[in-house]
């Protein structure tokens, strides 16, 4: 079965699995991103100026939200 490629990996992206996967559970999900990381909130780095950033606050899912939903991430870090 070939998978479902999202290109980009932001808050889009993270509704739109959610919302694919409310009627598919089976066919393999890759997120393409350009960080390293997974999908997190952005507009909240700017109250975070001068501070070391708690990764796990920022995220939009956590990376068990990912496993439980068989969702491939692929980030620059892996390409």
């Amino acid at each position: 079965m070939d998978p479902v490629v999202v290109i980009g990996n932001g808050v889009v992206s993270v509704f739109a699995v959610e919302s694919f996967r409310k009627h598919d559970r089976n066919t393999p999900i890759i997120i393409i991103g350009d960080e390293p990381y997974l999908a997190y909130y952005r507009i909240r780095l700017s109250s975070l100026i001068g501070e070391t950033p708690d990764l796990e606050k920022l995220y939009i899912r956590s990376p068990e939200w990912y496993r439980e939903l068989d969702v491939e991430e692929i980030g620059r870090a892996h390409v």
